[in-house]
């Protein structure tokens, strides 16, 4: 599943410093897939602030996303980290970022 028009649109409103802080949760392993029915993605992803992932869903074919955290604006850190991990999955074997791979603490 393709990602690249949905990560461009997000990266251009999330901004440097954002998008900058997103690839840092997501080499750290904190995003974790949870399933991917062609439709909808879902992920959580884990911050040091809360012990509770927030949720994550894309939907690369609508361009859409959504997250369970209450940040203002247009895409929030998680969305991005979700984007950005899922997409250097996608590239090596096309799965969800796995459970063993995610959550670590540096």
């Amino acid at each position: 599943m393709a990602l690249e028009h949905l990560i461009t649109d997000a990266r251009k409103a999330a901004g440097a410093n954002l998008w900058g802080a997103a690839v840092e949760l997501a080499r750290g392993g904190a995003v974790q897939g949870v399933s991917d029915d062609g439709e909808e993605l879902h992920l959580r992803v884990k911050t040091g602030e809360r012990a509770v992932p927030f949720e994550v869903y894309l939907w690369p074919k609508e361009n859409d996303w959504g997250c369970d955290c209450e940040a203002r604006g247009r895409v929030c850190l998680h969305v991005a980290a979700a984007m950005i991990a899922f997409n250097r999955q996608e590239g090596s074997d096309k799965s969800l970022p796995q459970p063993e791979k995610a959550y670590k603490v540096s």
